[in-house]
């Protein structure tokens, strides 16, 4: 007697947290066939999508059914977006996927604004506050439960609110629970408002400085995705002042952690953020990074200051005995050349002066300007990206060159770099003739056609050999050959450029 063997259970599920974009996963079990999903609205079928993605929140979440490379994202369509609608997740057998059917927002729903602002966290923002405006001297955050129960944080809110009286508050919420909370919470201050946002570049031009409560109870709660998602906004972060509260500034009392790469077009000095950390000790480096975010092209571009090598000689750079040990052996390859560190406060200045006894010159600075006007070669770690970034897009005579420590260059961190030249190898002017004659990836990073004219003698067989080329000869070239300089220049706005370009952001 034969038996029919009933096919496995096709199992799915569907979440979202904007009701516009949902993720899921569809699956039969014991089986890797790929699977599709139909979509309804209305009991309609306007859609049928191909379970087939890796999503590492579906595949964490759902790992006991093996979702790995089984996982969808599907976005509403606009003409749904606003209004209410019955949506539906089905299998290919017709069953409901888990959490299906579900809804759509209508305008009128107390979610939509907060489904909009979370939809608008994953789409890019071109912005400007200068040009697209901001709200000055107003402290921003978000009146999620966790931010109002958290005592220390609204203590933290009500102490600045007392020393500076031009402060006001901008307090972001999405539903009537979270206004009224913090209406209770915050009674005390008189110059506050509140505003229900339904995308990131509403909080930017109601802020000028945003406040992160970096809460750790978070943590698996509904609000910790998106709340951490806005921080890490790529154009908050570069048009508001970025305080981060954490547990130890909390502790204080007195004090909050500050992104100290802030660059903003919004001038620092003639800000209030600028007052509550007069008294800080990292007001200077404050000022010098925000001067970053300002650009006079004309009085920039060619200054410079000959034979002079540069470098930031800040507390972690001092502490650090590779990099200062690099400095130092610079300094006896190359009695010639001026050295000069960059600090700021008068306690780095004390230590630089006590490292290299008088053999450098020191300066306290809190401009961009003062640094550019003063050297020919700056030596950056990873930490001044930016830095880096600011000279190679406005100046045409200063070369920086990044210190590479050894581990990092023995384990072949280079890799990266070396692929994108590979790939793009005639976007940066390099031929096929230039790859097939390299000797592999390496001598690429330091462009043997051209130096093989000036340095008939120049080998780089080994990746010793090339190490030390890079950490040293490099700059003897440098010095000696300003055509080279002026190659290697060229070189690093295209390649900076292109990978900035490789990376979504021009």
């Amino acid at each position: 007697m034969s038996s029919l063997q009933k096919e496995p259970k096709i199992y799915g599920a569907v979440e979202s947290q904007s009701y516009i974009t949902f993720t899921g996963f569809c699956k039969r079990i014991y089986d890797t066939t790929q699977q599709s999903v139909d979509v309804f609205i209305d009991d309609v079928k306007i859609d049928t999508i191909q379970a087939n993605q890796k999503i590492a929140d579906i595949e964490n979440k759902y790992e006991v059914f093996d979702t790995n490379g089984f996982c969808f994202t599907y976005e509403l369509p606009k003409e749904y977006i606003g209004q209410k609608h019955k949506l539906e997740f089905k299998t290919q057998d017709g069953e409901q996927l888990l959490h299906s059917p579900t809804h759509t927002l209508d305008k009128f729903s107390p979610l939509y604004n907060q489904a909009m602002f979370i939809e608008s966290l994953k789409e890019p923002l071109k912005y400007n506050a200068i040009d697209n405006g901001y709200t000055k001297n107003a402290l921003s955050f978000i009146a999620i439960e966790e931010n109002l129960s958290d005592e220390d944080f609204i203590e933290f809110v009500l102490e600045m609110c007392k020393k500076h009286k031009e402060l006001s508050l901008s307090i972001v919420y999405f539903n009537e629970h979270q206004k009224n909370q913090a209406n209770k919470v915050l009674s005390q201050v008189k110059n506050k408002s509140f505003f229900n946002p339904s995308s990131v570049e509403e909080l930017i031009k109601n802020s000028e400085i945003y406040l992160y409560n970096v809460v750790e109870e978070f943590r698996f709660t509904l609000n910790e995705e998106y709340y951490n998602k806005v921080k890490n906004i790529q154009a908050i972060k570069e048009n508001l002042f970025t305080i981060e509260l954490t547990r130890k500034a909390k502790k204080k009392k007195d004090m909050a952690e500050m992104v100290v790469d802030t660059v903003t077009p919004i001038l620092f000095e003639t800000s209030v953020v600028s007052q509550m950390f007069k008294e800080d000790e990292r007001y200077n480096e404050f000022v010098f990074m925000n001067s970053l975010g300002r650009v006079d092209e004309e009085k920039i571009k060619d200054m410079y200051c000959p034979n002079s090598i540069g470098f930031l000689a800040t507390k972690e750079n001092l502490a650090d005995e590779e990099f200062m040990g690099y400095i130092k052996e610079l300094m006896v390859r190359f009695p010639d050349v001026e050295f000069k560190g960059f600090c700021f406060d008068t306690q780095e200045m004390k230590l630089t002066k006590e490292l290299f006894y008088q053999k450098t010159k020191v300066y306290l600075v809190d401009s961009i300007f003062e640094l550019l006007n003063k050297i020919e070669i700056f030596i950056y770690t990873p930490l001044q990206i930016k830095i880096k970034n600011y000279i190679l897009n406005n100046n045409n005579e200063i070369i920086p060159l990044i210190f590479h420590y050894k581990h990092n260059f023995e384990n072949n961190q280079y890799l990266a770099i070396s692929k994108v030249i590979i790939n793009n190898y005639s976007i940066l002017s390099f031929s096929k003739e230039d790859l097939d004659n390299s000797n592999g990836l390496q001598p690429l990073l330091v462009h043997n056609k051209f130096l093989i004219k000036i340095d008939k003698k120049l080998v780089l067989g080994k990746e010793s050999n090339l190490y030390n080329f890079i950490l040293f000869d490099l700059i003897q070239h440098l010095l000696i050959h300003k055509n080279y300089k002026a190659y290697l220049l060229g070189f690093y706005k295209k390649l900076f450029t292109l990978i900035n370009s490789l990376q979504g952001r021009v």
